[in-house]
């Protein structure tokens, strides 16, 4: 072979290189950009879906539990057997699509915490279901408002959301409180997953301390709620009701918040400070019930507007986020300069302040 033929070869090499590069260069783009396509059809789809038209196909969802000690699990022998992961672990196993989980009961508290929870959470988590299970620690007083206002506060956070309400089988009757949640559920085109019904028969093996479920009973909270989701499921139901209007005129005094973060105070021994100007009718502060009594005083500008007093008969501590002024009697929050949180200058006054957390306002 001459220096010519082998030159040519060569050149014919190369081009045959140049030419299989190429095409999985183009193979290559054609995937990327029809992937993409893919990709953002689904994002748009999954954004006009709701969540259980995204369950049915396949879409992963973000789940939100809201709730007292019996949303939190309490009686479940471990995470595994919580109602709340029961649910999660089903939706993904029967759907396909991811669930992730977050649950920000609290134990010992009441439909105020779950508002003030939802409306300070700040996770970058746009939630598709929220379910509600509070009740057991509610006065029967006022409770459709503050109720209420949890549905509230989800659908300003998170309008797409669907929300399921729990009637909880604590209350073993259907209470005036649990008539109270289905008369709420039904007025905003809510679905009700009642616990009482299947409590009734077996409640004392069904619960760990007559209180709270405990494996078997946590299997029926799980079987409970997912009774509620899988027909809706099946049916591709859309987004709940939109524009509904409100049950309770004072609800909508609920709607705007402030929260006063402990990081924003200046502390000094078991005393609190922060200079600002706000202003709002409903005061609300989170902290640590310790046991035995329990004693605060809340200042502004110089002057005691809240002294709360709690005896907790326990011996443990516990977080706890109550209102701490009369507000439906008029009382309103108005800090033109400075406000105080005092903890009593003892042991449980530490322990109190240990575990403050801030302050919460509302009805700006």
């Amino acid at each position: 072979m001459d220096l010519h033929q082998h030159l040519h070869q060569g050149s014919n090499r190369t081009k045959t290189l140049w030419i299989i590069l190429l095409f999985f260069l183009v193979a290559g783009l054609v995937i990327f950009f029809v992937y993409n396509h893919i990709t953002d059809e689904r994002t748009q789809q999954r954004a006009q879906n709701s969540c259980y038209q995204m369950l049915a196909d396949g879409f992963d969802v973000n789940m939100l539990i809201v709730g007292d000690s019996i949303g939190a699990g309490a009686g479940a022998s471990d995470n595994d057997h919580k109602w709340a992961n029961l649910l999660a672990t089903k939706l993904k196993s029967k759907y396909g699509g991811e669930v992730k989980l977050t649950n920000i009961s609290m134990g010992g508290n009441s439909s105020y915490a779950g508002y003030v929870r939802s409306m300070a959470l700040n996770d970058n988590i746009n939630y598709d279901l929220v379910v509600l299970c509070y009740g057991q620690n509610d006065s029967k007083d006022n409770f459709g408002l503050y109720y209420e206002s949890i549905i509230r506060a989800i659908k300003l956070r998170y309008p797409k959301a669907s929300i399921i309400c729990i009637q909880e089988s604590s209350q073993r009757d259907y209470t005036e409180k649990m008539q109270t949640i289905q008369a709420i559920a039904e007025h905003y085109g809510l679905p009700i997953a009642d616990t009482i019904a299947p409590f009734k028969a077996n409640y004392d093996n069904l619960t760990k301390d007559r209180v709270h479920p405990n494996d078997e009973g946590q299997q029926v909270y799980f079987e409970t709620v997912m009774s509620v989701i899988e027909p809706l499921v099946t049916a591709r139901q859309g987004f709940d009701p939109e524009n509904v209007t409100i049950v309770n005129d004072q609800v909508s005094s609920f709607d705007t918040f402030q929260l006063l973060h402990l990081d924003q105070f200046k502390r000094e021994g078991n005393t609190f400070t922060l200079k600002t100007q706000t202003h709002g009718k409903i005061l609300g502060i989170d902290y640590n019930f310790t046991s035995g009594e329990n004693n605060c005083k809340i200042l502004v500008d110089g002057v005691k507007i809240a002294e709360p007093h709690v005896t907790f008969n326990h011996n443990f501590s516990q977080r706890r986020i109550i209102i701490v002024n009369n507000w439906l009697g008029g009382e309103t929050v108005n800090v033109k300069s400075e406000i105080k949180v005092v903890f009593g200058e003892n042991e449980s006054g530490k322990n109190q302040a240990d575990g403050f957390k801030g302050l919460l306002i509302s009805g700006l």
